[in-house]
């Protein structure tokens, strides 16, 4: 990452397209994939709020505070664009547990993010969290390829600009931090 996109040097993503939908290939209903989307954004809050409690960096203790706030608004957002939606059948489905075993952004789980994350640098936190912005950008992109209805395209044009901005805002305390 260091130099941001100056640096690039060529380097281009590999495999199937549909490879980062390995924890949806079961959800095939609009209930399912966002119930599943609201899971991964629950698992990011809790990994934000976790770095930000032990973080000596002011600002990396600032910007994940911001981060989980704004998973959390995207909970409160697929429940409440599913709740309005025309295939919405009521609340859904999500099963609240342990947090260490919920799936985050990224595909991994919160306990092996924060065992990863334990005593690494701001810089290495930081391209660790932009690599999982993406992925979750990348996600709600193939997700909202795979929903045929207008209301359930609506929430992931949402989630979408939303995670674009959070890369932004990655990227901009990273350059500072380089």
């Amino acid at each position: 990452m260091e130099g941001g996109i100056h640096a690039w040097n060529g380097l281009k993503a590999e495999g199937l397209p549909e490879s980062g939908m390995a924890y949806f290939t079961e959800a095939h209903t609009t209930a399912e994939l966002l119930s599943l989307a609201w899971k991964i954004e629950e698992g990011s809050r809790y990994f934000y709020q976790a770095v930000a409690s032990k973080s000596s960096d002011g600002e990396l203790k600032a910007l994940c505070s911001q981060l989980a706030l704004a998973e959390e608004h995207h909970k409160s957002t697929i429940e409440e664009l599913y709740s309005k939606s025309k295939n919405s059948n009521g609340a859904l489905d999500i099963v609240h547990d342990d947090h260490s075993e919920d799936i985050m952004e990224g595909g991994i789980t919160v306990k092996e993010a924060l065992q990863w994350a334990n005593n690494k640098s701001t810089k290495e936190v930081l391209e660790f969290t932009l690599a999982l912005e993406a992925n979750a950008y990348d996600l709600y992109i193939k997700m909202q390829k795979k929903i045929n209805d207008g209301d359930s395209e609506k929430i992931f044009s949402i989630l979408i600009d939303e995670e674009k901005q959070h890369l932004n805002k990655l990227a901009e305390l990273l350059e500072k931090k380089i």
